[in-house]
């Protein structure tokens, strides 16, 4: 080989090394989270989401940190819903609450007093509505089935 051609090929390499160097930047610039917006909140506080976050801004897109996270968020029993969205550099945590509860009451029960209804049902005024589902698992079936039945 010539010099010629020596020199050819070296500038070859040196053009798709600084050309792929640049590209991995890029990719790895895009990949950086560069804010983490939480949306549809109402009751619960965006620091107390915040905290079940495996991820923040400043970290790279991690699909196990985010799937961390969204197990994490959905654990706290606080929500029915929770999407993880990339846009671009941006995380969106988009939360819907569960209902709550806000009174419990009695009517119709001429047959079981208050404190039996009381004492059976674990569901309590400002609890989130997917206790019920909790409370029909773990109710004693016998009274259960009478209170249904009433």
């Amino acid at each position: 080989m010539s010099f010629k051609e020596n020199l050819r090929i070296l500038t070859v390499a040196i053009f798709i090394f600084i050309l792929n160097v640049n590209i991995s930047n890029a990719q790895n610039a895009s990949d950086v989270i560069s804010e983490v917006i939480i949306e549809g909140n109402q009751r619960v506080e965006i620091d107390t989401i915040s905290s079940y976050l495996t991820i923040s801004k400043g970290d790279v897109f991690d699909s196990d940190k985010l799937n961390t996270a969204l197990k994490s968020l959905f654990s706290t029993g606080f929500f029915s819903d929770v999407k993880i969205i990339k846009e671009n550099t941006r995380l969106i945590i988009r939360v819907v609450e569960n209902p709550i509860i806000n009174r419990v009451f009695f009517e119709g029960n001429d047959e079981i007093e208050d404190d039996v209804l009381e004492s059976e049902v674990s569901i309590k005024s400002r609890t989130d509505a997917s206790a019920i589902s909790r409370q029909k698992k773990n109710a004693n079936p016998k009274v259960f089935n009478r209170i249904i039945k009433y």
